[in-house]
C-alpha cells in the first residue's frame, strides 16, 4: 500500500516515545488507532493478541525451565511439600502428616 511505508517510523517513534512516558506521544498514538478502519483495527487487535500470547508462552517456558533446574539440586525445592517434611524431621514429618489426615477425616472433593 503506498504511503505507509513512509508513515511506519513515525509510528514507531510516537509508539516508544509513548512507552517512555511522553504524554504528547500518547496522545498522538491514540489519534493514529483511532483513525483506524475496522478491518485494520481488527488487524491490530488479532496482532497484539498473538503478540501476548507469544510473550505468556516465553514466561510459561522460561518458568518450566528455571522450575526443573531448581530440582536437579539435591534438596528439595523451597516452599514444597517435601521441604517441608524435610524440614519438620523427614519421615518423621510424614509420618505426622498423615496422623493429621486420619484426624480430619476423608477430604471433601467436589
Amino acid at each position: 500500500m503506498p504511503g505507509r511505508a513512509g508513515a511506519a517510523p513515525p509510528r514507531r517513534r510516537a509508539r516508544h516515545a509513548a512507552r517512555s512516558g511522553d504524554a504528547a506521544a500518547a496522545a498522538e498514538l491514540a489519534e493514529l488507532v483511532a483513525e483506524l478502519g475496522l478491518q485494520d483495527l481488527e488487524l491490530l487487535i488479532r496482532t497484539l493478541t498473538r503478540g501476548f500470547a507469544l510473550m505468556n508462552l516465553a514466561e510459561d517456558n522460561d518458568r518450566v525451565r528455571r522450575i526443573r533446574k531448581l530440582d536437579e539440586g539435591s534438596s528439595p525445592r523451597r516452599g514444597s511439600r517435601e521441604a517441608a517434611i524435610v524440614h519438620h524431621g523427614g519421615l518423621l514429618g510424614l509420618q505426622q502428616e498423615r496422623r493429621l489426615r486420619r484426624l480430619r477425616g476423608p477430604s471433601r472433593a467436589a
